[in-house]
């Protein structure tokens, strides 16, 4: 189905459950998460949201060079598998499970 935009307000009454929203601070994790991000255009908001995915998905691993994690937010892939895939080989991207030392 497509996702609906709306404030939590709206929502929070009906449903408990996950709400796909255009903050990146907050947006799910997911795919829709990602597309409703990525559907922005919007490099900071971007890298906001990448900050969140390597954090989460390596282990409380974070970026280890600012220049680089903006060049990719400003190219993101099409895809959360494809994100996903590319951060796992990202040598900007050190600590948590990634066993890079951050310098």
């Amino acid at each position: 189905g497509a996702a609906k935009y709306a404030s939590k307000t709206y929502y929070s009454r009906y449903d408990r459950g996950c709400v796909v929203s255009k903050d990146p601070r907050t947006v799910p994790l997911t795919d829709e998460g990602y597309q409703a991000i990525l559907n922005q255009h919007d490099t900071q908001k971007m890298g906001v949201f990448m900050q969140r995915v390597i954090a989460a998905d390596f282990g409380g691993a974070h970026v280890g060079d600012p220049k680089a994690l903006e060049d990719f937010a400003a190219n993101p892939p099409g895809s959360m598998y494809d994100v996903k895939s590319l951060l796992k080989t990202a040598l900007w991207v050190c600590g948590g499970y990634t066993n890079r030392i951050c310098r």
